[in-house]
Formats: C-alpha cells, sequence, structure tokens
C-alpha cells in the first residue's frame, strides 16, 4: 500500500476552516492568525453555528466539510 503525503502548506494557500463536531468560539482569532500569515481562509458556513453542543445539524457539518475537500481552492482543511 502506497502513502500519499499531501504538500507542505505555503503562504498564499487557502486553508479551510471546518466544524464537524462541536461548535467553537474564537473563530475570527483563528482566522486572523492565518491571514497575518499569509494563507487565504475559507470558513464554513457551518462555523458559528449552535445546535445544542453542535456546529450544526448531522447534515450541515458534514456538507461543510465535504464541500472544503472538493474545493479546488483549497490546499488545507482544518477541523476546529
Amino acid at each position: 500500500m502506497n502513502t500519499t503525503k499531501p504538500s507542505p502548506l505555503c503562504a498564499g494557500d487557502t486553508i479551510a476552516l471546518v466544524a464537524p463536531a462541536s461548535w467553537v468560539t474564537g473563530v475570527d482569532q483563528i482566522v486572523a492568525a492565518l491571514e497575518e500569515r499569509g494563507f487565504g481562509v475559507k470558513v464554513a458556513a457551518n462555523a458559528f453555528s449552535k445546535l445544542s453542543n453542535f456546529a450544526g445539524t448531522d447534515e450541515e457539518r458534514s456538507r461543510s466539510l465535504m464541500e472544503a475537500f472538493v474545493d479546488p481552492e483549497v490546499k488545507g482543511v482544518w477541523c476546529m
């Protein structure tokens, strides 16, 4: 079995921030820190959602994760 390793992230690359489980705080600070380091950032649609302990419904969370994986501009997916 061959292992495929992704290329390292470089300034100018776009990182998708997704919340596939619990809701999170500090998203704005995370975005600012990544942008200061030269990265582009796409925040998932459900990143600011709250549904009990979760960042939206199961469907919203799974959709956001899959959209990040198939987006040709995204070079890295970070789960918050």
